[in-house]
């Protein structure tokens, strides 16, 4: 996907009216994933910068309480916070399923 200054690589973009790139985030390592937060930080102000409309939704693996201890560290929740549209849980899989299923007509 094209950014302001990279072509940035992204798991999955749904295209059509959903316009949406679904990010899923998985570990049990603290200190990782900050790293890893402040990255796509950056992403996603690049991409944003000439693609305004675009929606950026986190996928957070909560499965296992050693991955739920990751998404309470407060530089995490903040980065997050500050930068995706939508923060979704995995077991919030009805939400991102509709995100990727095509709309209906009625």
């Amino acid at each position: 996907m094209l950014g302001k200054t990279l072509e940035h690589t992204v798991p999955l973009y749904v295209n059509g009216s959903h316009n949406t790139v679904l990010w899923p985030l998985s570990t049990t390592d603290t200190n990782l994933m900050k790293h890893r937060v402040k990255e796509l930080a950056w992403t996603i102000v690049d991409i944003k910068d000439i693609q305004p409309t675009v929606r950026f939704d986190a996928i957070l693996d909560d499965r296992r309480e050693a991955n739920r201890k990751v998404w309470d560290d407060n530089v995490i929740s903040r980065v997050l916070d500050s930068h995706m549209d939508r923060i979704l849980h995995w077991e919030d899989r009805q939400q991102w399923l509709t995100t990727i299923a095509p709309a209906r007509l009625t």
